[in-house]
């Protein structure tokens, strides 16, 4: 931690002020419980994750065994959509499968990514807990992802004519929203909370694989499988659930930031104390009655 002590002063002289300055325990004190929320623990429970990931499997394998065919569309435009996504069909390539092949392979690049050992903790336990988190926000994205679909039924751009092997094509109006590009958010996104959660936001592994999620919601639209709706709801959506899975499940007891201990530890020091909060750093502002008619502003951080 490091300080800056501004004193503003008046021409008019006055006594000493007997309100003590802020002592060097106090600073250390801020800056002990500072590190210590940065780096807070977190914890995983298979009695929360068995059933996220059983969830999701669920909504997966059971759709595909009731609707043997492809259920009716309730958005019925996959030929002709709204104007947004008939710019975007512009990117579709003219291999098209080729495209929605790659995609398969960047979703895989992304996941790959987000569970480095690398990319969070050396250690073997800890690594195993961050994977959980990510796991976890994949299953509740790929679960909400398939309710989703089935509630909106979204009629493709096109037919899988990839697959002319098929007698039915039962996800043919499962367009909305594409589960490729929500889940490789969402692995990336949790992968950056759960960093963060751990006291380290700053990962350039985590900014390569937001740079292959985007390439997986681009390659679905330039293989003609989702609109570019479908892949920007998806990414919101996984960006989304990727950030509230590890807070709401993941982040064990006492490790947020303690910036409300902090503050009630150093008002002795100070007429007004408070703690602020820029990014991944966490300031102490401080303004007090200096020596004589001045005003001491200290800022630590």
């Amino acid at each position: 931690m490091a300080g800056a002590l501004f004193v503003l002063t008046s021409p008019i002289p006055g006594r000493a002020s007997a309100e003590p300055l802020a002592t060097a325990a106090t600073e250390a004190s801020f800056a002990s419980e500072a590190e210590k929320g940065a780096e807070g623990n977190l914890k995983y429970s298979f009695t929360t994750g068995f059933p996220l990931v059983a969830g999701a499997v669920a909504s997966v394998v059971v759709p595909s065994q009731i609707y043997k065919t492809p259920p009716p569309c309730r958005w019925c435009n996959g030929a002709s959509p709204n104007a947004l996504d008939r710019w975007a069909r512009k990117a579709k390539w003219e291999d098209s499968c080729r495209a929605a092949s790659l995609s398969y392979k960047t979703l895989v690049a992304a996941g790959g990514i987000a569970l480095l050992p690398m990319a969070h903790e050396s250690g073997g336990k800890e690594w195993l807990i961050n994977s959980g988190a990510i796991v976890d926000s994949v299953a509740v994205t790929v679960a909400l992802t398939q309710v989703v679909k089935y509630a909106v039924r979204r009629e493709r751009p096109s037919p899988g004519i990839c697959h002319p092997d098929r007698t039915s094509e039962p996800d043919r109006n499962m367009s909305f929203f594409s589960g490729h590009t929500a889940v490789a958010f969402a692995a990336i996104s949790s992968a950056r909370e759960v960093s963060r959660l751990r006291g380290r936001p700053r990962n350039g592994w985590l900014a390569l694989g937001a740079a292959t999620a985007a390439v997986t919601g681009y390659l679905r639209v330039a293989g003609d499988r989702h609109h570019l709706v479908d892949v920007l709801t998806g990414a919101g959506v996984g960006y989304l659930v990727g950030r509230w899975v590890p807070r709401r499940f993941h982040r064990a007891s006492g490790t947020a930031l303690p910036q409300a201990r902090v503050a009630r530890q150093s008002p002795p020091a100070f007429g007004y104390v408070r703690t602020v909060t820029a990014g991944d750093r966490t300031l102490l502002l401080g303004v007090s009655k200096g020596p004589g008619k001045s005003l001491q502003l200290r800022l630590t951080f």
